[in-house]
């Protein structure tokens, strides 16, 4: 995909980081685009996400509830979680989108964590001043 491509589920507009000379504007691109889809917070905190086998394990025990109030309350945490995981995992899909093919088993490693991954970018092409 090119610089000028678009994610064609969102129609965002995707940025490639092809080098460190770009890397400044490639940030402030990708933090502009993370703000807009609101994933900026996924980006710059460490939030915690269930894992799918944890949410099978919440669906299971809202099933199984039998008092009502309880289950509809079960429910709501749970499509909660549900979304913080959809849009953890959105976050690190433009990450992954916007980096060079080579730079994807750098990725890989921090297992979906769109923090880690946005660390480990910056990390790599960034230098001291571009950290603020």
């Amino acid at each position: 995909m090119s610089s000028d491509g678009y994610d064609s589920d969102n129609n965002a507009k995707i940025y490639k980081l092809k080098s460190r000379r770009g890397f400044t504007t490639w940030k402030q691109k990708i933090m502009s685009v993370a703000s807009t889809k609101g994933y900026d917070h996924y980006l710059t905190t460490n939030v915690t996400i269930k894992t799918q086998s944890e949410l099978d394990d919440k669906e299971t025990e809202m099933i199984n509830e039998v008092d009502d109030d309880l289950r509809r309350v079960k429910k709501g945490e749970l499509n909660k979680y549900k979304r913080e995981r959809k849009r953890s995992l959105a976050a690190a899909e433009m990450l992954k989108t916007s980096v060079r093919s080579k730079d994807l088993k750098m990725l890989a490693k921090c297992k979906l964590n769109p923090k880690l991954m946005f660390d480990v970018i910056c990390k790599k092409y960034g230098s001291e001043e571009d950290e603020d």
